[in-house]
């Protein structure tokens, strides 16, 4: 199935329908949620029945067998009940995301990296990245320990540490690069750290009350957005009145880094391993709450990360490879998979 083949059109398959498919002498099971197509093999992996005549579970992104209940995950194929116990195939998926309720929100604006050169501890980290990142995209940047990701996100929002030699961070034009991390943020920038430091006697209602403030946002609706964006993503309403981040674990400090950009809505996040530290169910909740964003208000994101598990459920545009301080491979979502087999000693060479 190395050629791609056109089975219906877009308007033909009803979204929450599957429908079997016959291609190349294999069934096939084109499945579609919303704006999301999901291609998976037909056969149940338990006994020879047709999943394409299966019920489709949206929210899950599952489909069940009609003969005796196993689910199976769209994205990856792995069965989420018994009695089937071995995946099926995974044949494609189509290129858009999860989306809400309601229309998506259409919003413009570019984050442009160009030539960007950083230096940290006397020594060049970063030689010359390029990247851009559109409203509404999700590009992931994954590569080896020492590779630079970190540096990069760091020299993004101007975080002390790695000082920027050359090159320029815009958005829609607008230069960054200079600027104290507070204008940054002004002009729509956030970034979600890898390691979320304890602020004893600070509340996390006065945080982001005082930001939005300073960026012109409804200050007066931070308690319920905080309410809405802990259910969202299975965050504890106790941990709200606590001191930021004082005495969480490492998975809730991830996760509150993703409740603060909901509440927020900045304009394009960086997230440095936001995936270290999550089990899979809050990883599927965070990157779940990330794609609404997407669609939501049309945020635009830039995910580092060092391993495949991430883009299993934050469905990305784009995938660059960073090693060495530089960009030295860039395709779609497939290119993770590929990494995931060969890793990245084909380009450490």
């Amino acid at each position: 199935m190395g050629e791609r083949q056109v089975l219906c059109r877009r308007d033909e398959l009803v979204s929450g329908e599957a429908r079997r498919f016959d291609v190349a002498g294999t069934r096939i099971a084109l499945v579609r949620i919303e704006d999301d197509f999901y291609a998976i093999g037909d056969r149940c992996s338990h006994e020879d029945y047709s999943l394409g005549e299966g019920e489709v579970w949206a929210d899950e992104c599952e489909i069940e067998c009609p003969q005796h209940g196993s689910m199976f995950d769209l994205v990856t194929g792995e069965p989420r009940s018994f009695p089937a116990t071995t995946p099926v195939p995974v044949c494609g998926r189509g290129r858009g995301r999860r989306r809400g309720a309601g229309a998506p929100v259409t919003a413009t604006g570019t984050l442009k990296v160009s030539g960007l050169h950083a230096e940290a501890g006397g020594a060049e980290i970063l030689h010359g990245v390029d990247l851009e990142v559109a409203a509404g995209e999700v590009h992931v940047v994954m590569g080896p320990n020492g590779s630079g990701k970190s540096t990069l996100a760091h020299a993004l929002m101007g975080r002390p540490g790695p000082t920027v030699t050359a090159g320029s961070i815009t958005i829609d034009g607008t230069e960054l690069a200079g600027l104290p991390s507070w204008r940054r943020a002004r002009a729509g920038l956030y970034l979600a750290l890898q390691h979320p430091i304890e602020v004893p006697g600070v509340r996390l209602a006065a945080v982001l009350t005082e930001a939005l403030r300073e960026t012109a946002g409804d200050a007066d609706r931070v308690a319920t957005s905080l309410d809405a964006e802990a259910d969202a993503i299975g965050f504890d309403r106790r941990f709200l009145d606590r001191a930021l981040n004082v005495d969480l674990s490492g998975g809730e400090r991830k996760r509150n880094e993703i409740l603060q950009m909901g509440v927020l809505r900045p304009r394009f996040a960086v997230l440095d391993e936001i995936d270290s530290g999550l089990d899979i169910d809050a990883l599927r909740s965070v990157a779940r709450r990330i794609e609404l964003a997407t669609s939501e208000w049309g945020l635009g994101v830039l995910a580092v990360t060092h391993f495949r598990r991430l883009l299993q459920e934050l469905r990305a545009d784009r995938v660059h490879v960073m090693v060495g301080g530089r960009i030295v491979a860039e395709g779609g979502p497939e290119l993770a998979d590929e990494l995931d087999t060969s890793g990245y000693g084909a380009y450490s060479a």
